[in-house]
């Protein structure tokens, strides 16, 4: 939770960041246009799309965001700079959901989350290609485009909606691994793999999933989405994954056992 002293400077932030992400969304949509998909995949994480277009975003962002003079982490540059005066700091995803992006299957998300230690303060999310913008945090409420959300009131696993992925740097080879990702889907009614992280946690705030897990997903991929899951009612928990910046995730309604 943010202090009652900081209150007025987050708002502006917030402010800031929203600016970013619909500047950065414009972007998003003349790229779709023109054609600019060019993309590779990941020469060390293989099954992990890089594309021209998410380092044009990010430019894009940090340029708008650099006025904060708060330090950033990315997926594309990792950390970007230091402010050992604070311990603010935006997380940022270019474009979480490349694959969907490039290959137009469902949404993706320009992602821009604002972060006090551990704990998220706000997420803003450009959607592609609705173009509407969603935000929030657990001291603002979570909203799309101003509209409130909320999450859902299912309280069994039995009947629930379980989001879930396999991350570039999930183990295949690893049968406990294996063995705990089935074991989680199949205490659930019905299960969906979205191919975006902070959409998948868009779906658990707004009520249309009651719960999102994944194994070693990056800390980019799900903090603006984790900020709106608090903003909505949820609840998360997040443990060190294998890799730097990674995270084992659940993030559900609340009301789930």
């Amino acid at each position: 939770m943010i202090n009652l002293a900081d209150t007025r400077n987050c708002h502006t932030l917030l402010r800031q960041a929203k600016a970013a992400a619909v500047t950065a969304g414009r972007r998003l949509v003349d790229l779709r246009r023109e054609g600019r998909l060019n993309h590779d995949l990941d020469p060390i994480w293989t099954r992990e799309v890089k594309a021209e277009a998410d380092k044009i975003i990010e430019r894009l962002l940090v340029e708008e965001l650099s006025s904060t003079g708060l330090p950033m982490l990315s997926e594309e540059s990792g950390e970007l700079s230091k402010n050992g005066d604070t311990d603010l700091r935006f997380i940022l995803d270019p474009i979480d959901g490349t694959a969907n992006f490039i290959r137009g299957i469902g949404e993706s998300s320009i992602s821009i989350a604002l972060f006090k230690g551990e704990e998220p303060v706000f997420g803003v999310m450009f959607l592609h290609p609705s173009g509407q913008l969603a935000w929030g945090g657990p001291d603002f409420g979570s909203f799309i485009d101003n509209q409130p959300i909320c999450v859902s009131t299912v309280q069994q696993e039995s009947r629930a909606v379980l989001c879930t992925g396999i991350p570039a740097r999930f183990d295949l080879t690893d049968k406990t691994l294996r063995d705990v990702f089935i074991g989680r889907m199949l205490k659930f009614s019905k299960i969906r793999m979205i191919g975006a992280a902070s959409i998948s946690l868009l779906h658990v705030a707004k009520g249309s999933a009651d719960c999102y897990a994944e194994h070693d997903v990056m800390i980019w991929d799900i903090a603006a989405g984790l900020a709106m899951v608090c903003g909505s009612g949820g609840a998360y928990k997040l443990s060190p994954g294998a890799h730097e910046h990674s995270r084992h995730v659940i993030a559900h309604n609340g009301k789930l056992a």
